[in-house]
């Protein structure tokens, strides 16, 4: 009879085992589907499954599947724009974390509260956070933890402007993915360091890293990430003038934020969509787009991604004659851009102002926001922003009848487009210094520069600028 109770006494301590370890099972199978799902773009489902997992692992006190669950909580709140929730989801995490000792996952935790952070603005504090990560992934020979910490330090490296260290920190991250055999982690890397070179001026360069990503994340079926490299390789291809290209990409790249329900990427795909309008000169619809773009981007609380649409909102309302409005718009940029630390954000702002005082014929004025503008491009190593700069003093110089300057600045514009390929910058170069010599009594020349600015407007189709550039007044 002992030997029977001693029996039965067991079979009940497997049953309470098997009672135990098969919801467990559920939470993994949970866990994983839902990180399968974000990978396809399933975003609402993927929470689903991962509030059911965390219900499951809470029920049981399993204290790992419980962090875990908490940071991919964490992670899907960001694809969704949801800062808040995801630096509230992780720091839960990363309590449990710490509890059990488990340094790897504190460090994930940390990368994950640093990039909440970043996402809001907070650069120099995420930047403090990650450092953090990056030792705990070395005191434990973790190059895969090391690979995303990198990343993420050159990513918020490339917010503050600090380029060329934001490129070094994404090439030792690529080294480490391709060591591991990490496809999705490459091509995410090989974005971030076709950024890193496109904020830099080498457009080539980046569109080669942006094509290689999207080969990679459509081998992978990686949804999210295909709509991304279509954005950015559309964005590069309207630089170059492509503009049919351009459109492909933004169209295909637009059905997927419309099918994953990716609201942010949606409000990009739309401000990309404006720039491009106001250049075909339908200024109408670029206001309409941009205006939307902004509205979802304030409800999102995406302050960086606010800021851009207020300054291209600007740009659009300063060539329709609303200049009032425009510099409002510049003003309430400048303030977000100065609170979030986004040096790319002031630079456009500057270099806008200026712009508008030279309309106004305040030169002084515009000396005074040129004079930011030059400062802010060397904080940021940009090429393009250099020329820019180069371009808007020649004007001023026109302005103020210093001629000789004037033509050096220009030719070096023009110059220096030509060089980065970039047609439709070329042509305006070229209107602007074709104004100027005809103000100077000098039409051969004047028409010279003109003509070939409305024969590059006319080739990609910018109808706006076409129209200025035949007004011979």
């Amino acid at each position: 009879m002992n030997g029977d109770r001693r029996h039965q006494k067991d079979m009940k301590g497997t049953a309470r085992k098997e009672h135990r370890i098969v919801p467990l099972r559920a939470v993994h199978i949970l866990h994983n589907r839902a990180q399968v799902l974000g990978l396809i773009g399933r975003n609402q489902q993927a929470l689903q499954d991962l509030e059911r997992g965390l219900a499951l692992a809470r029920e049981f006190h399993d204290l790992k599947a419980q962090a875990e669950c908490l940071l991919q909580l964490s992670q899907s709140q960001a694809v969704l724009n949801r800062y808040q929730e995801m630096e509230s989801y992780v720091r839960m995490s990363l309590e449990l974390e710490r509890n059990s000792g488990n340094q790897s996952g504190m460090a994930a935790c940390l990368n994950n509260i640093a990039m909440s952070m970043a996402y809001r603005g907070q650069h120099l504090a995420a930047l403090e956070y990650l450092f953090q990560a990056m030792e705990l992934h070395r005191n434990i020979d973790d190059p895969n933890g090391l690979s995303y910490t990198l990343g993420n330090i050159g990513f918020v490296k490339g917010l503050i402007g600090e380029n060329r260290q934001a490129l070094d920190h994404h090439r030792q991250a690529l080294e480490l993915r391709r060591r591991l055999g990490d496809r999705r982690g490459e091509a995410t890397t090989l974005d971030n360091i076709g950024a890193a070179l496109f904020r830099l001026g080498d457009k080539g360069s980046a569109l080669d890293h942006f094509n290689q990503s999207l080969a990679i994340r459509l081998e992978i079926g990686d949804r999210t990430g295909q709509a991304t490299c279509l954005n950015n390789i559309g964005y590069v291809h309207s630089l170059f003038g492509d503009y049919q290209r351009t459109l492909e990409c933004y169209g295909r790249s637009l059905k997927i934020r419309q099918e994953t329900g990716d609201q942010l990427g949606y409000a990009l795909i739309l401000q990309n969509s404006a720039i491009l309008q106001a250049q075909f000169g339908d200024h109408r619809l670029a206001q309409a787009q941009t205006e939307q773009a902004l509205d979802i981007r304030r409800q999102l609380g995406d302050c960086s991604g606010q800021a851009y649409s207020q300054v291209a909102l600007a740009r659009i309302l300063m060539e329709t004659g609303d200049r009032e409005r425009a510099r409002k718009l510049l003003e309430a940029a400048a303030e977000t851009a100065a609170a979030i630390e986004e040096n790319e954000i002031l630079f456009r702002v500057a270099i806008n102002l200026a712009d508008m005082a030279l309309a106004e014929q305040v030169t002084s004025r515009a000396e005074e926001h040129l004079s930011r503008a030059v400062e802010l491009s060397g904080k940021l190593g940009s090429k393009q922003g250099h020329i820019q700069t180069v371009l808007l003093q020649a004007r001023i110089d026109s302005a103020l009848g210093r001629h000789d300057a004037a033509g050096n600045g220009f030719r070096e514009a023009i110059t220096n487009y030509q060089d980065l390929k970039q047609p439709f910058e070329v042509a305006k170069a070229c209107h602007y210094y074709g104004k100027a010599l005809e103000s100077q009594g000098r039409p051969e020349q004047a028409g010279e520069y003109s003509d070939r600015a409305r024969e590059i407007f006319s080739e990609i189709g910018a109808r706006g600028w076409l129209r200025k550039a035949g007004d011979k007044q």
